[in-house]
């Protein structure tokens, strides 16, 4: 395994909520923490993981505004290195040519893993299914087998 990971919204805010398959979401990160495995993101990260909070307070009541502090507090925890992907935004906008996205975002953390040569991390079902044939270092949480 290489010595980092590309990690997005999806998958570290199951570290935090409590949902389907957040167990294999801690185990797999107290693996990479024993392993000294980097986890590693696009700078937007945060933003993303915040808004996901938001909207599950916001929009899908499934949290309460102290629940979702609680939960956020918890994220400060969890060791993501933000990555700038200036530098990538050529490739970033091929990928999602070559995907068919409306948006970019899940390009972005695609093209960091591409060019990191690392494996990418996702609890997204459909971004996996979308992507594991051209993508073979795409991992879902959902083979996660611990």
């Amino acid at each position: 395994m290489s010595q980092e990971v590309v990690v997005d919204a999806s998958l570290i805010i199951k570290r935090v909520v409590p949902e389907r398959m957040s167990d294999n979401v801690k185990m797999l990160l107290a693996q990479w923490k024993e392993a000294e495995v980097a986890l590693i993101a696009p700078v937007f990260f945060m933003g993303e993981v915040d808004s996901i909070l938001r909207q599950k307070v916001v929009s899908r009541k499934e949290l309460t505004l102290a629940q979702a502090h609680l939960c956020w507090k918890q994220l400060q925890e969890i060791p993501v290195e933000f990555v700038d992907v200036v530098n990538l935004r050529q490739r970033i906008w091929e990928i999602s040519i070559e995907l068919q996205q409306a948006h970019v975002y899940d390009s972005v953390y695609l093209a960091l893993a591409e060019a990191r040569e690392c494996e990418f991390w996702t609890a997204d079902e459909r971004l996996f299914n979308a992507t594991k044939k051209r993508f073979p270092f795409v991992r879902s949480l959902i083979n996660f087998n611990p």
